[in-house]
């Protein structure tokens, strides 16, 4: 335990900051100055009861009354601070301890007290806790020299998942059932936690997941791997599937049904002709064949009708034209034996 002899602990009161609007008042900065000089003085005094405090806080009971810590000379004056709500003077006082202490004692040990009265509510400020008490340093630096690096934040996906599901906090909030499941098998996929690699891989007998399981105590694991060890791990198909036909009864070849003879159909009935075809055959009826002269067809269809044969020529309009003279002149010789008893009574007239 602390020692609880208050007589070899100085008591401090904290700084008062003179104005600075006073003539020949000091600055602010030469008031720390000042401060961190005596606190300085102090502590090489009482070295001896800081390597007995620091052991004792790494074995203080986490719900050690919080005033036991204020043994730590430089965290009295930074707590004082904290209690008189001036956050941006507790900063400063850090960063003045950090570059006026020439080693890692008062930096380290500020984050051990932090990390006592803080670190025990979060499961990852526990882990940070935990890696600073057990090696003295946390990612390989030995003291911390900014804000930055003293987080409470593994830096990996890894340990973050496994604390989250080894913590008592996980809950399922205002997420709904879906976002709830999701998120959980996604921390046991980022934890290395998931069995369905494992149940449903091809060979489990795998030493890389053999290992895996040696000390696994779900039963479908150990099931699994009982199941993998007594069958051979040959993937013959064809072999395996004349094994299971094998194992199957013959299958009888189907008996077709006898089937009664399909009744005849009835001949269609005489359907009533159109009114379109009716009226054809009237039309026909009452007009001769302009070939044949017989009533029925037209002379386009008629059976006695001779086929004659064309020939296409391609005429010039020369030959047009001796064409159309040629009809003319003969129009000309039909004409001529009408006109000739006018031209002689015309004639007679004359005379």
């Amino acid at each position: 335990m602390i020692p609880q002899d208050s007589s070899s602990t100085p008591q401090f009161s904290p700084p008062s900051v003179p104005s600075a609007s006073l003539p020949g008042s000091p600055t602010m900065s030469e008031a720390f100055d000042t401060r961190l000089a005596h606190l300085e003085q102090a502590s090489q005094s009482q070295s001896e009861q800081l390597a007995k405090a620091e052991i004792a806080l790494h074995n203080t009971p986490l719900d050690l009354d919080p005033p036991l810590h204020l043994l730590l000379l430089p965290l009295i004056t930074l707590l004082e601070l904290h209690m008189l709500r001036h956050p941006h003077l507790a900063s400063l006082m850090v960063n003045k301890l950090m570059a006026k202490s020439g080693g890692p004692v008062q930096s380290f040990m500020l984050a051990l007290f932090v990390l006592k009265t803080m670190a025990p509510r979060s499961c990852h400020a526990a882990t940070y806790h935990q890696s600073l008490i057990d090696h003295g340093h946390l990612y390989g630096s030995s003291h911390f020299d900014t804000w930055r690096e003293f987080e409470f934040m593994p830096k990996d996906e890894h340990t973050q998942a496994s604390l989250t599901l080894e913590g008592v906090s996980y809950f399922q909030g205002t997420a709904s059932v879906d976002e709830y499941i999701d998120n959980f098998c996604a921390l046991i996929t980022m934890a290395g936690l998931n069995v369905e690699p494992v149940l449903y891989s091809t060979n489990p007998t795998e030493p890389t997941i053999k290992a895996r399981l040696e000390d696994a105590k779900h039963p479908a694991l150990e099931k699994k791997v009982a199941e993998a060890e007594a069958h051979s791990q040959e993937w013959d198909i064809m072999a395996w599937y004349s094994l299971a036909k094998s194992s199957l009864p013959p299958a009888a070849a189907p008996v077709p049904a006898p089937r009664a003879p399909a009744p005849a159909q009835a001949p269609l009935p005489q359907g009533i002709p159109m009114e379109v075809d009716a009226s054809r055959q009237r039309f026909l009826a009452h007009h001769t064949c302009y070939t044949c002269g017989k009533t029925g067809h037209f002379s386009a269809a008629c059976p006695d009708r001779q086929r004659e044969h064309f020939r296409i020529v391609d005429m010039s309009v020369d030959d047009w034209q001796e064409i159309a003279e040629a009809y003319a002149a003969f129009q000309d010789f039909q004409a001529a034996p009408a006109n000739e008893p006018a031209q002689e009574d015309f004639a007679k007239d004359q005379e």
